[in-house]
């Protein structure tokens, strides 16, 4: 469970926490480059925090920077579904077969989220003990909250 949350975090609060920091003209062209700085900033206080060698702290570090473009993709997925299933029932034409084709697609999104989950339990299990997995899953709810905060200030969602 806390690992899901990790992965949230990951998927849906660092693009729009990254982008809520920079004036809007600059978004498209420093988004990226932000996230990047946020992720590595936070995958240092991590490493910190768990008191990881040199090589586990690169290695989780790493993890985060990639596992992070792998998870906004989802993310983007996941709200362009939502969307569709939202004009779909606002839509009184719309028939059972559009229905049954975007369930579907739900369900092989949460198949990949769960494949994503699994695969980065696999590679955390690899470098971290299973109490460093669990601090750093409570870590990054405990982030995630902060930040959920800090969105809502900003008058995010």
């Amino acid at each position: 469970m806390m690992m899901r949350m990790l992965a949230l975090l990951v998927l849906v609060l660092f693009p729009a926490m990254a982008a809520a920091q920079l004036p809007s003209r600059q978004q498209p062209r420093n988004r990226l480059q932000l996230e990047r700085q946020v992720m590595e900033r936070i995958a240092r206080q991590i490493g910190d925090s768990l008191q990881l060698s040199p090589d586990a702290r690169t290695r989780v570090e790493e993890w985060l920077i990639e596992t992070n473009a792998r998870r906004r993709e989802l993310a983007r997925e996941t709200a362009n579904l939502r969307r569709q299933l939202a004009a779909g029932l606002r839509d009184e034409t719309t028939g059972d077969a559009e229905f049954e084709r975007l369930l579907g697609e739900l369900r092989e999104l949460r198949r990949r989220e769960l494949e994503r989950f699994q695969s980065d339990e696999r590679e955390l299990s690899q470098v971290l003990t299973p109490r460093q997995r669990a601090q750093l899953a409570l870590r990054m709810a405990r982030l995630q909250e902060r930040m959920r905060e800090l969105m809502m200030r900003r008058g995010g969602n």
